[in-house]
């Protein structure tokens, strides 16, 4: 689990290899979302597939620290694989988030 006083972590993924991400600020969150718009532009009804890959891409461009050195997130291919790369980075970062006092509801 991902303490507060942690600001990256490293996380090894099957087939892909050791990724470091940074844990977001809510301003990183804000450039990932930036970022997602910008890959979208013009498209006012993307398909649930094409707002996919623009949140995951923008999310994981301003997490990704260092990243396997034949990994380049403007070049995936494979919808998976960056699927593999957002599924644990923010499958850590909930489980930090989750036992913050401050995001429980009140009366847990």
């Amino acid at each position: 689990m991902l303490k507060p006083s942690e600001k990256e972590f490293t996380k090894t993924i099957e087939h892909l290899g050791a990724f470091t991400f940074k844990y977001p600020t809510l301003k990183d969150e804000i450039e990932a979302d930036n970022i997602s718009s910008r890959l979208l532009k013009d498209n006012l009804n993307p398909s649930i597939q094409a707002a996919n890959i623009a949140v995951m891409t923008g999310a994981l461009k301003v997490a990704i620290v260092k990243a396997p050195e034949d990994f380049d997130i403007d070049a995936v291919y494979c919808y998976e694989e960056l699927e593999s790369v957002y599924n644990v980075f923010t499958e850590t970062v909930s489980s930090f988030r989750s036992e913050s006092e401050l995001c429980k509801p009140a009366g847990d």
